[in-house]
């Protein structure tokens, strides 16, 4: 998926999820970088753009298994891959 393309479904996301996103952050989308690529390469997936989201928590981050699910309706299941707080990819459900 282009940047252009990740930044629409951001704002997508911004607008149907709102009432749940408006307590995280997100990035702007961006290019790829090589790690992000590498990343993706090992799950057959080609990484064209990435992007993060975090939760606005004093203290760290948390995991909220919401988040994931969220993630992939709005981009699409094999068009994003969502990574946990240890790198590891969670799998959509």
């Amino acid at each position: 998926m282009s940047v252009d393309e990740t930044r629409k479904k951001i704002a997508d996301a911004r607008e149907r999820f709102g009432d749940i996103l408006q307590h995280f952050w997100i990035s702007e989308g961006r290019e790829a970088r090589d790690f992000d690529r590498e990343d993706a390469a090992q799950y057959g997936l080609m990484a064209n753009s990435a992007f993060m989201i975090q939760w606005n928590k004093e203290g760290g981050s948390e995991y909220i298994p919401e988040i994931p699910h969220l993630i992939y309706e709005v981009f699409g299941r094999d068009k994003v891959l969502v990574f946990d707080l240890d790198n590891e990819v969670i799998p959509p459900s």
